[in-house]
């Protein structure tokens, strides 16, 4: 247990689930505008939610899982705050995995509940350095989806690892066991 906080304390720098369909939480691609609200979606005035964030991570060649979502994960509080337009500020204000930050992830929300935020800087290149993995592409974009209830989004990374200063140690990730899918979560909903 006190490696999973501690894995979630460094990764969750930037991080959260799903190696397979099941848990992905991700809408599938031309779903996203098709959202329906549940609820009129506020601007006046922030949002209060809960939930979890969490992270999964797999050896891309075997499949052989080494943090599995349902046990390496931060019960979350945060509170979502409308800008101008579309422009959202995502703050996380209580997690095990950030103790005594708080972290704000900035993005969009369109008023069809299509999401996207970006993890800070600081917190990619934290978890570039526990785990080794070059983090590209999209790496620190979560795209999801809030449908004034549930928020829900994910960013993915997929590529070598050297293990770095946590995952080599712990898990005893390395270049050789090949190329590593990593995959970073957020799950919250209203609370009322």
């Amino acid at each position: 247990m006190k490696h999973c906080i501690v894995i979630l304390a460094l990764i969750s720098a930037v991080v959260w689930t799903g190696c397979s369909e099941e848990t992905r939480l991700t809408p599938v691609a031309g779903e996203q505008n098709e959202l329906s609200l549940s609820k009129t979606i506020s601007r006046d005035g922030p949002i209060s939610l809960s939930g979890r964030d969490f992270v999964s991570a797999y050896y891309a060649k075997s499949g052989e899982l080494f943090i599995d979502p349902a046990v390496n994960f931060c019960e979350t509080n945060a509170i979502l705050h409308f800008l101008d337009g579309n422009n959202i500020i995502l703050e996380i204000i209580d997690s095990p995995c950030w103790p005594g930050q708080t972290v704000n992830l900035e993005g969009t929300l369109t008023p069809g509940g299509e999401l996207k935020l970006y993890w800070p800087e600081f917190a990619i290149a934290t978890l570039e350095g526990a785990t080794g993995c070059t983090l590209s592409g999209t790496w620190g974009v979560l795209h999801g989806s809030f449908d004034g209830e549930t928020l829900q989004a994910s960013t993915h990374n997929h590529g070598p690892c050297s293990g770095g200063t946590f995952w080599g140690p712990v898990f005893g990730v390395s270049f050789e066991k090949g190329p590593v899918h990593l995959t970073s979560s957020i799950d919250l909903t209203v609370e009322e």
